[in-house]
């Protein structure tokens, strides 16, 4: 499924290319801090606060409709290398297997700042997939997370000649998050008042067109 996925984003990066005249892609990574709420709606049961720190990278492109005009779409295919988990103030990072997925569709717009910087600034929507797997004598669980959300970043955009380097910051926000679990037999689906904020600065670098 995942590899379903990363080709039909890239076939439409590609249509989106050939639409766009100017624009750039490439690859970044930096540090992600993740601190969230999470509470099934509808119930009386207590929030669980979880605070996630891991490695994120992501594919992304910016295509803009041509090269002097400021407005313009980014695509980012993201995934996360989590290192550490901590559960209401508890270290669970060695009890849970966990892997991350989170693309995303912004809205960019560009500020040349001189003729080789430019300011970039999106805001848009994201999906972010969770799965998280923990098994021990008898038992097994796992769960997946998929959220909806606000994406948003902050970008300087460094060119020399067709490369250059991308610095700057993501901001995601979820609003809608729907959670399936297994527990041996025995599997459930439901909806999760999920709360927070992931942090990623991020540095990297691209090829412009």
């Amino acid at each position: 499924m995942t590899k379903k996925i990363i080709t039909l984003l890239l076939v439409v990066s590609l249509l989106i290319a050939n639409v766009f005249a100017g624009g750039f892609a490439g690859i970044n990574a930096g540090p992600s801090f993740d601190i969230y709420t999470l509470k099934p709606e509808g119930t009386s049961e207590r929030s669980d606060t979880y605070v996630d720190n891991g490695v994120a990278i992501d594919l992304y492109g910016a295509f803009f409709f041509g090269e002097k005009e400021n407005m313009g779409l980014g695509i980012k295919l993201g995934t996360d290398a989590n290192i550490s988990t901590r559960y209401d103030g508890h270290d669970v990072s060695n009890d849970l297997a966990e892997t991350d997925f989170t693309p995303a569709v912004t809205f960019l717009y560009r500020i040349g700042l001189t003729d080789s910087i430019d300011l970039l600034l999106g805001a848009g929507l994201e999906y972010a997939y969770h799965g998280s797997s923990s098994s021990g004598d008898g038992y097994s669980v796992s769960s997946s997370y998929h959220s909806f959300g606000v994406s948003a970043n902050t970008d300087f955009a460094f060119r020399f000649g067709h490369f250059g380097i991308l610095a700057g910051v993501n901001l995601g926000v979820p609003f809608v998050t729907i959670v399936n679990s297994s527990y041996g037999d025995y599997s459930d689906s439901m909806n999760i008042g999920k709360l927070g904020v992931q942090v990623t600065p991020h540095a990297g670098v691209f090829y412009c067109w």
